[in-house]
């Protein structure tokens, strides 16, 4: 029997009066700055081995950043 979705989770989180971990407003810049600096990195690339590379890079600094500014807006920064 599989678990519930919710259940893989931790439990705290999903408790109102538990604080989530958040970011402040430089935190956000620097992952803004991060993402950016891999896009460009992805346009300049041209051996195929690095495409692989480099899209792994943009898809993790894109949510790194989505992620921050996600805790920014609930923490109120």
């Amino acid at each position: 029997m599989a678990d519930k979705p919710s259940a893989r989770w931790p439990r705290r989180w999903s408790q109102p009066d538990v604080p989530r971990p958040g970011w402040d407003k430089e935190q956000v810049a620097e992952a803004f700055r991060e993402w950016r600096a891999v896009e460009q990195y992805f346009q300049q690339v041209t051996d195929p081995g690095l495409v692989d590379h480099a899209i792994y890079l943009l898809k993790a600094a894109e949510e790194k950043y989505r992620v921050c500014l996600q805790a920014a807006r609930h923490r109120g920064a």
